[in-house]
């Protein structure tokens, strides 16, 4: 692990003592460790919004007569989002 995600994690464990609002690169210091010690990558909240609407997404258009209602919100979210695929 890089020196510099070390001294983010201390400074995470000083804040979190002192119950101190943490900053997004000490955010990031902690999922990666989170992903060192793990072995699986933790997604980000952006991704976690991705798939929770791409589901909803889903779940909505099972049904024949949805499906067409919903075809422009889905190539909506296509364009939106066109990495979604990978």
């Amino acid at each position: 692990m890089k020196k510099d995600i070390v001294e983010k994690l201390w400074s995470v464990k000083e804040k979190l003592t002192k119950k101190e609002e943490l900053t997004t690169s000490e955010l990031n210091a902690i999922n990666l460790l989170l992903t060192d010690v793990s072995g699986i990558r933790i997604p980000t909240k952006q991704e976690v919004l991705l798939y929770e609407e791409a589901l909803t997404l889903i779940l909505q258009t099972t049904s024949e007569s949805a499906g067409a209602y919903f075809e422009a919100r889905i190539e909506a979210f296509e364009k939106k989002y066109p990495d979604f695929d990978d």
